[in-house]
C-alpha cells in the first residue's frame, strides 16, 4: 500500500476510473458502526501473519450503501450490510486477490456463497500515475476486492484447538464445507505444507451457527479422489486419498477412534495398534504388537488398559457425533 494511504485515499485514488466509482456507488462512506465508530475500520494486515509477507493485503470492514444496486451486487441475496474490503497494491497481493475472485466467480462454486463461503461483490482495480519527487511519475495499481462478512473467526491462528471446542454438528459441518467445495473442483489450501498453511481463523461462524471458509488467496482446481456422499465414519479410507480432506477431518477429529496404543510415563507412544471392537486382550498376538520382551501377564494388563481407554473414547465418539452424523446422513 501506498505509504500513509488511508481506505478513503484509496477510494479517492480509483474515482476517476469506472471501475472505482463502481465501488464508491457500493460504499456508504458516511456509515457508522454501532458503537459510534467511523467506517471503515482497519481490521487486519496480510503482514501481521508475518513481517516480510509480499502480498501486503490490508483488510477493511466497510458497509453497503443504499445506492448499491442488485446488478452491483450480481443479484445476490445478503442479510447484512457488512462487507469486508480486501486492498493490495504489490504484484503478489494483487495475483492472490485475482486468484481468489476467479474461485468465487467459478461456475461450480456460485451455488456456495452466502453459505459455505461468502458473498463475493466484485474485484475493483485503478492503475493510474501518481505525481513522485520532483517531475517524476510512477504507476500505482491498486485492487479491491469486496466481500460479504460472514461472522467471527472460531480462534486465532495459533489457537491449535479452535476447531475442537466447537460442537460435534460445528466441527462436522466444517469437514462437510470442505468436503462439498472439493466436489465443486476447489481445494483451498496448496498441497505444500498443507499443515503450516491451514489457519483456524479462515474458519467463521455465521450467526445461524453454520461455518463459512474464507481466504481463497492459495486455492486451486482440484479432481477430488473421493466420491460424493461417502460417510467419513466408514470411509475414511478413501478420504484418506486426498490430503486437504483427510487434514481437516484430522484436525476437526470427526472419526471414531481407529488405534489403541500404550505411553510411557512422559505420554510417548511407544506401542500401538489398529484397534478392533471385537477383540479382547488375549486375542492379539504379543509379538505382532512388539510386547514379547514383557512377562506375558503384565503385557497382558498393559494391552486390557490401552484397549479400554481406546474403548472409552470411542463411546464418548458415538455419544458426541450420533446425531452429527445421523444429520450428515439425511
Amino acid at each position: 500500500m501506498p505509504l500513509g494511504w488511508r481506505f478513503e485515499d484509496i477510494i479517492e485514488f480509483m474515482h476517476d476510473v469506472a471501475s472505482g466509482r463502481e465501488l464508491r456507488t457500493m460504499l456508504d462512506t458516511t456509515s457508522r458502526t454501532e458503537s459510534g465508530e467511523q467506517l471503515p475500520l482497519h481490521l487486519h494486515s496480510s503482514k501481521g501473519d508475518c513481517q516480510w509477507d509480499p502480498t501486503n493485503i490490508m483488510i477493511y470492514v466497510h458497509r453497503l450503501s443504499a445506492g448499491a444496486t442488485t446488478e452491483m451486487l450480481r443479484c445476490a441475496d445478503t442479510s447484512t450490510n457488512d462487507v469486508v474490503c480486501k486492498v493490495a497494491s504489490t504484484e503478489l497481493g494483487r495475483k492472490s486477490l485475482v486468484n481468489e475472485a476467479r474461485i468465487y466467480e467459478d461456475p461450480r462454486v456460485l451455488h456456495l456463497q452466502g453459505k459455505e463461503i461468502p458473498m463475493f461483490y466484485g474485484l475493483f482495480e485503478a492503475r493510474t500515475p501518481v505525481q513522485r519527487c520532483g517531475d517524476s511519475t510512477d504507476t500505482t495499481h491498486i485492487m479491491c476486492l469486496v466481500l460479504e462478512k460472514c461472522g467471527s473467526t472460531i480462534g486465532a491462528d495459533d489457537d491449535k484447538d479452535a476447531l475442537l471446542v466447537q460442537t460435534p454438528e460445528f466441527r462436522l459441518a466444517t469437514a462437510r464445507a470442505y468436503w462439498t467445495l472439493h466436489q465443486c473442483g476447489i481445494r483451498k489450501e496448496s498441497p505444500y505444507e498443507l499443515s503450516k498453511l491451514f489457519r483456524p481463523s479462515n474458519i467463521l461462524i455465521r450467526e445461524d451457527g453454520s461455518p463459512c471458509i474464507i481466504d481463497f488467496a492459495r486455492a486451486s482446481k482440484h479432481i477430488c479422489p473421493c466420491g460424493v456422499n461417502i460417510h467419513p465414519a466408514e470411509k475414511w479410507y478413501i478420504v484418506k486419498g486426498c490430503d486437504e480432506l483427510g487434514f481437516i477431518c484430522d484436525y476437526a477429529r470427526i472419526w471414531p477412534p481407529r488405534f489403541a496404543y500404550i505411553t510411557n510415563n512422559d505420554g510417548d507412544i511407544v506401542y500401538q495398534w489398529h484397534y478392533l471392537r471385537d477383540q479382547a486382550a488375549e486375542d492379539y498376538d504379543l509379538e505382532e504388537l512388539g510386547l514379547e520382551d514383557l512377562e506375558p501377564n503384565v503385557a497382558l494388563e498393559m494391552v486390557q488398559a490401552a484397549l479400554e481407554k481406546c474403548e472409552a473414547r470411542w463411546v464418548k465418539w458415538e455419544t458426541d457425533f450420533a446425531y452429527a452424523f445421523a444429520t450428515w446422513q439425511a
